[in-house]
This record gives C-alpha cells, sequence and structure tokens, in this order.
C-alpha cells in the first residue's frame, strides 16, 4: 500500500507540493545543510501516515474534537495479567502464558471489549460523548515484530534482510517449522491414536527408530531405510513418528524428493528448500548453511530427519548433506550423528534423472552405489494399505511389474508385458481414456473431490500437454489466455535469438508461453514458491480468479488443502537445458494438470487413474509407479501404443538397481 503512494506521490509533486516548501528549499540549499541538496526532493502528503504533514493533521483533527466536546476526562490504562485465570485454565500441563500467545491476546482483546463495553454502552461512569481507545507496544517491540515479519517473507523468496540493508532483529527468531510451534501435548496425543492403526511391520519400524533417536550410545544404528511397495502405510508411519518426537519436545525435520511427497509429511519441506542442496550437484559439493544461521541452529538442534522418496535422488544430495551435518555438529559421523531415515518404494520406483544420462550414469547415481548405504539398516513393510481388501491380485501385479517378474514376451518386444484387456479403452484414444476417467466432465469440473481424485498419468511431457489440451476443451466455458516475456541471461547474445524462436521453446520444468486456463481448472505448480505454506514444486490446485495481475487458486492435497492462495508471475530458468544460453520466461509457475508426468505423480494416491501411454514408458520404474498410483483394478484405465497387439506395453527395469538392492 505505501509503495503504491510513493509511486503516485513522486510523479505529482506539482499538485502535492506547497510553494513554502520551495522557499524552504532554496533556503536549506544556500546554507548547504546536510546534504539535502543531493537527488531529487519528494514531500510526503497528509495521507501518507508518519509524516510531518500526517502528524499535524492528526493534531489539527485531535484540537477539531476538543473544540466540540471539550478535552478529555479520563485517561484509563488497561494492562494483560498473564495471570488472569481464563488464560491460565486453559494451559496445557507444564505450558506457560509465553508458550500460547493465542490464548493471551485472544483473552486480552476480550477484556478489551468487554471495557469498552461497561464503559459505552452501560455508561459506568455517565453518557459517553466521545472515546477513542488504542493497544499501545513499545517500540522496540512493535519494530522487532516488522523486522521479524520481513525476514520471514524475504526467506520465502531465499533472500536475507542484508540484501536490502535492513538490520538484523534483537529477540530470537524461531522457523516456521520449528518445535516451538509444534503443541507437544497434541502431538503426543496424535501419536498415541496413530499407534494403536499401525500393523506389525509398521510398529517393530516404529520401535526402533524411536529407541535410537532416545538413545545416545555411540554404537547406536542411526541410519535406516523403509522399503516398502506403493500403498504400504510408509507415510503414515513417518507421520506417526515425527508426532512422537515432537510430542516429546524434541526437534524432527521432514523432507522428501519431491513437492507432492513433501505435502503429505506434517510440516513436510522439499529437500532442496530445507537443506539449501546446490544445483548442480558435483562429488564433493556442501549444502550453503551456515552454522550461526537459523537453519543451521535448527538442524544442530534436530533428533530426527526422515527424507521420503529418497531411491528418487541423487546419491551425491545426500553425501552433501551429510557433510554439511558433520560439520554444522562437529561429529565425523555420518549425517553429523543424527538419526536419519529414508524411504521410498526399495529400488522398483523411478530412478534419480541424469541429463543426458544412460542406463549406466542412472544406475551410478542411485541411493545404494553410495559410501552411506553399507551403514543403513533397512526395515520392511510388507502389507498394502493402498489396496482393497478385495484386491489380492491387485496387490502382487504392480509388485510383479516393479520386480521385473511380470511375463515378458519378446516376440512383441524384448520388454513387452501383456495388460488385461477389461482395464484397456481403444490404443492411442485420448478421447476415450478423458470419458472413462473424467465422467460426466461438464457436471462435475467444479467439484474438488471429484478432480483432486483423479488424473491421466503420461510417459512424456508432450502427451500431458495434448491430454490437457482436449480436457480443456471439452469444457464449456471462458478461457484466459497468458503469454510470457521471454530472453535470455547473455543480453550480448540477444540479437542471434528471435522473440519468436523464444517463445516456441518448450522445456521441461517450465510453463508453456502460450497457457490457457478456465476457472476450476486444476494446474500444478511447478516452483517452490512458499514451502511453509504448502506451496511447492508439484502442488496441485484449482483456479478460482484469473487476475491480470495474479491468479487465484486453492490448495487440493496436502495438510494446507482448501487454503486460498495468489499465485504471481515469477522468472523461470531450466535447471538443465542442451540450449547454449539460459532462458529466462517471466511467467506464471503453472501448468494444467488434468494430465501429469509420471514422474510427478509419484507420491500420490488417486481413486482413479488413466495412463496414456501411445509412447511407451522408456526409464526404469516408470510403468510400476503408474500402476501403484491407485488402489483396484476398478480405479486403473490404460490407453496404450496403437499397434497390432493393442493389449501390450514395454516394462523397463534396470535389473542391476534390484540385485543391488
Amino acid at each position: 500500500m505505501e509503495a503504491q503512494r510513493l509511486k503516485f506521490i513522486q510523479p505529482n509533486q506539482s499538485s502535492l507540493r506547497a510553494e513554502i516548501y520551495q522557499g524552504l528549499s532554496d533556503a536549506v540549499t544556500e546554507g548547504d545543510v546536510g546534504g539535502t541538496t543531493v537527488g531529487t526532493k519528494i514531500v510526503l502528503p497528509a495521507t501518507f501516515v508518519g509524516s510531518p504533514r500526517s502528524m499535524i493533521q492528526l493534531y489539527q483533527d485531535a484540537m477539531g474534537i476538543v473544540s466540540k466536546y471539550g478535552k478529555p476526562d479520563l485517561f484509563i490504562t488497561f494492562t494483560c495479567n498473564l495471570s488472569w485465570p481464563e488464560i491460565t485454565r486453559e494451559l496445557f500441563a507444564q505450558q506457560t502464558p509465553s508458550d500460547r500467545p493465542d490464548i493471551v491476546s485472544r483473552v486480552f482483546k476480550m477484556k478489551v471489549a468487554e471495557l469498552m463495553s461497561d464503559l459505552t454502552k452501560k455508561k459506568l461512569f455517565g453518557t459517553v460523548n466521545a472515546y477513542r481507545n488504542e493497544i499501545h507496544h513499545p517500540d522496540e517491540v512493535a519494530t522487532n515484530s516488522a523486522i521479524l515479519h520481513l525476514k520471514e517473507l524475504l526467506q520465502t523468496h531465499r533472500r536475507n534482510l542484508t540484501d536490502f540493508g535492513l538490520p538484523e532483529p534483537t529477540a530470537p527468531v524461531h522457523d516456521l517449522q520449528t518445535t516451538s510451534l509444534w503443541n507437544p501435548v497434541q502431538q503426543a496425543a496424535n501419536a498415541h491414536a496413530r499407534c494403536l492403526e499401525l500393523n506389525p511391520d509398521q510398529h517393530a519400524a516404529f520401535n526402533t527408530i524411536t529407541k535410537a533417536v532416545f538413545s545416545n550410545a555411540l554404537d547406536r544404528q542411526r541410519l535406516f531405510f523403509i522399503d516398502g511397495p506403493g500403498g504400504c502405510g510408509k507415510t503414515f508411519l513417518y507421520n506417526t513418528i515425527l508426532s512422537y518426537v515432537r510430542g516429546k519436545q524434541l526437534e524432527a525435520i521432514a523432507v522428501a524428493s519431491s513437492g507432492i511427497a513433501a505435502e503429505l509429511l506434517d510440516g513436510g519441506r522439499t529437500s532442496h528448500s530445507k537443506f539449501k542442496i546446490p544445483i548442480p550437484i558435483e562429488d564433493h559439493s556442501t549444502c550453503k548453511i551456515s552454522r550461526k544461521s537459523e537453519l543451521g541452529g535448527q538442524l544442530k538442534n534436530a533428533r530426527l530427519i526422515v527424507w521420503d522418496e529418497a531411491p528418487m535422488m541423487d546419491r551425491r544430495v545426500f553425501e552433501c548433506v551429510s557433510r554439511t551435518l558433520c560439520d554444522l555438529e562437529d561429529n565425523p559421523r555420518r549425517f553429523g550423528g543424527k538419526v536419519v531415515v529414508l524411504a521410498g518404494d526399495d529400488f522398483r520406483q523411478i530412478l534419480p534423472v541424469v541429463f543426458k544420462g544412460v542406463e549406466a550414469d542412472i544406475v551410478d547415481a542411485k541411493l545404494n552405489k553410495s559410501i552411506l548405504w553399507q551403514h543403513i539398516q533397512i526395515l520392511r513393510l510388507r502389507k498394502n494399505m493402498r489396496a482393497s481388501p478385495d484386491s489380492e491380485d491387485f496387490q502382487q501385479w504392480p509388485k510383479r511389474i516393479g520386480d521385473g517378474k511380470e511375463e515378458l514376451y519378446p516376440q512383441i518386444s524384448p520388454s513387452a508385458i501383456k495388460i488385461p484387456p477389461e482395464i484397456c479403452v481403444p490404443p492411442n484414444d485420448p478421447h476415450s481414456l478423458i470419458q472413462s476417467v473424467f465422467p460426466n466432465l461438464q457436471e462435475n469440473y467444479t467439484k474438488d473431490l471429484y478432480l483432486e481424485q483423479r488424473a491421466i498419468l503420461c510417459s512424456t511431457n508432450e502427451n500431458v500437454d495434448t491430454v490437457n489440451a482436449v480436457v480443456s476443451h471439452l469444457i464449456n466455458a471462458l478461457q484466459t489466455d497468458y503469454f510470457s516475456a521471454d530472453s535470455i541471461e547473455d543480453t550480448d547474445h540477444a540479437a542471434l535469438y528471435p522473440q519468436e524462436f523464444l517463445n516456441s521453446l518448450s522445456l521441461a520444468g517450465l510453463p508453456p508461453h502460450k497457457l490457457s486456463l478456465k476457472v476450476n481448472t486444476p494446474v500444478m505448480l511447478l516452483r517452490n514458491l512458499d514451502p511453509k505454506s504448502g506451496l511447492l514444486n508439484g502442488t496441485r490446485l484449482k483456479v478460482l480468479t484469473l487476475g491480470q495481475r495474479v491468479i487465484e487458486a486453492m490448495i487440493l492435497t496436502g495438510s494446507n488443502k482448501n487454503t486460498r492462495v495468489f499465485i504471481p508471475r515469477i522468472t523461470l530458468t531450466p535447471s538443465e537445458s542442451a540450449l547454449p544460453f539460459t532462458l529466462k520466461r517471466r511467467h506464471y509457475p503453472l501448468k494444467p494438470c488434468y494430465a501429469m508426468t509420471i514422474n510427478k505423480s509419484q507420491g500420490q494416491t488417486l481413486q482413479h487413474v488413466g495412463i496414456f501411454l501411445p509412447v511407451p514408458v522408456f526409464t526404469h520404474g516408470q510403468l510400476y509407479v503408474a500402476l501403484s498410483r491407485t488402489r483396484n483394478f476398478d480405479g486403473i484405465t490404460m490407453s496404450l501404443k496403437d499397434n497390432k497387439e493393442p493389449h501390450f506395453t514395454d516394462n523397463i527395469v534396470y535389473r542391476s538397481v534390484l540385485d543391488r538392492a
């Protein structure tokens, strides 16, 4: 608001300045006092709160009130008392009022309102002609609160106060993910309720990990890998462990290799945003975390780190984080001696993405090739919690595919497997697939649950764009087109690449030049905008309002579900590209997600999944991930490549990966 005022004031000085100010400026200039001759003078009008004109106007207003109603008769000071019974009786055992500022502020506000009612409505001191009340905070507290708020906003965009010449706050700062904001009593209650639902495998893993957290023995096992197929309740187990540790008033950090998986963890963040992992990663990289920073302090205090979807991440990332924690803790033990729980679908799922890498490069990047792997204890979960009780066959089918044990048909192709005909629609036919996955689309496309529970998965971004365009065309609603502003980082060579060429580029991780959206369209976020608020790379949202400068949307999944957010335009660059220049695309970091890539779907559970494979899967684990997103055969529909054998598709499995695991 103040920035808009200042922007208006600057070009309107002729109408805002009074002539007397010009004379004063001349007098000061002649005396050359205070360096005021430098720059252009901008005089703040009375509408700018806190300016001299504003204070004079307030004084004149006060004198006008006094002239009509007379001088004030009563000056009443009302101070908050932390010993009020309304506050103390709401506290849990071992809590102090400072632990629950929400209760203190709420009770104080109610007390002030009651006092004003006694004075004005009940006329405790007689009829009131005029009154004014305000809550006064000490200047130091108000200033510190403002700086803390600015610091939080800047951290969202990976900036800090020193970038703008602002001082550090004088009071302690608490990161939004620290234990100070986790109610230990509530966390303990959550852990107790969840423990009652654990199956034997989950309970055994829970006991093993929690004993390690509370043990100080140097020879105690502290690195774990939870192995289990999709749907075996790994996320439920992680959240139970996190609640249990936080209920003991200890720091527990939850991260995941993808934004979608991070959303499902209590207090989850993506590993890159939490640990400041460098891009690209090298063999001897370290995270950019200072010992004296807030994040450094939080990591030092952490007793537990839970890291979901670990097999997706390059082994060098874990080695990088381990080196960083060793440095922060000044402890040579792996990960600085902390209890670290890695998890994922063993190595059946999609492996790390290696730019222009062949099978050997991908295999070399996987976690179990790391020097850390020999020190990790594997805890196995076997029971599929995602599958329905009446679908025993379905529980085993994706697992056989992930293990590479499904029968092959080499006469069709070296990696061909047969898909049950009853879950197939005509090959290479997106319309039939859409009709199956999104029935009665026009009547239901505005419903949140309808959009949340279904999606179409494709192996390539090109097919994703095709399906999204077809679905959008089927919906009878007003469409808004947004266009990007493209440039290159090296302006000296900008003339070599015309705007039309830059606009035509379609790169992974970037929105298209022309982004076509309709109200109620499900979209996927392509960048970590605000991890603490649930705006992560991979977050699914529903469009509510298509504005000129921002897009209003609502989060569809995760712990921040149903939260309304505003998505601005930002400048995006691809993390990896074969282009001889770095493309800068200023656009909304969104893409429609009626359809998404199989890689992006990893970590999600859906009721209805369509799998569109006119181009078969091309890397390890993709088909397994696609098939394990739902609970039973009734939730899967597939449209395969159009060939002589319509019910066959390729299943890529790297045997060397599974043998080492």
